[in-house]
């Protein structure tokens, strides 16, 4: 089955924080995990599946358009928020794991990982 996501990278670069030169490839795995993992949850298998046929086909149903924009969307885009704090915290390298730094930043600690985690995941709850 062909990949389908209910938001792009360009699309939650544009509603959150999250900074234009992210690399699209390092949002795309954490957004098909949330989908699959959160809103197939939250909306069941039936109706997830028959959103990701119908924006495959462009022919989203008015209740279906409904419930993407206004309540998948919104939450979805938290989850992914919630999965991406770590791993663009961090990079899979051959030397290991590593922390990205440089000169005009500085990383994060671990409680504030948590802390913006849990805030994520507070928002998409209650879009949920």
């Amino acid at each position: 089955m062909a990949i389908v996501l209910l938001i792009s990278p360009q699309e939650l670069k544009d509603q959150t924080p999250v900074n234009g030169n992210v690399d699209e490839k390092l949002l795309k795995e954490p957004i098909l995990y949330c989908q699959d993992n959160y809103v197939q949850n939250l909306v069941g298998t039936g109706i997830y599946n028959e959103i990701k046929s119908q924006v495959t086909a462009g022919t989203l149903t008015a209740l279906n358009t409904t419930l993407l924009n206004d309540y998948i969307q919104p939450a979805l885009k938290h989850w992914v928020m919630m999965e991406c704090v770590r791993s663009l915290s961090y990079r899979y390298m051959n030397i290991g794991v590593t922390r990205k730094d440089s000169p005009n930043a500085r990383p994060i600690s671990e409680s504030e990982i948590q802390s913006l985690e849990n805030n994520h995941k507070n928002k998409a709850q209650w879009y949920a």
